[in-house]
């Protein structure tokens, strides 16, 4: 949740709403210190290393799939083995 919460934080143009999601990313990581305790530290960065890794490219797949989707819709039935 916490990692979540802030990169909103960067996403979010109003104020209002910046506060909001640090004060609930604060929330979170404050929980998880509880929780953790010696281990906190590690487990923050591994966890939040590993979500940062992961690549976004929904929307891409989406683009490349409105300009392929034409021609392959054109193309049925016309292909042979």
């Amino acid at each position: 949740m916490a990692w979540q919460f802030e990169n909103k934080i960067y996403q979010e143009k109003s104020t209002k709403e910046r506060d909001y999601y640090i004060g609930e990313k604060d929330f979170w990581l404050s929980y998880m210190e509880c929780i953790l305790e010696e281990e906190f530290d590690f487990t923050k960065e591994y966890v939040f290393g590993r979500l940062n890794m992961i690549v976004r490219s929904s929307s891409l797949i989406e683009m490349v799939n409105s300009l392929i989707r034409p021609y392959l819709n054109a193309c049925k039935g016309q292909i042979t083995q």
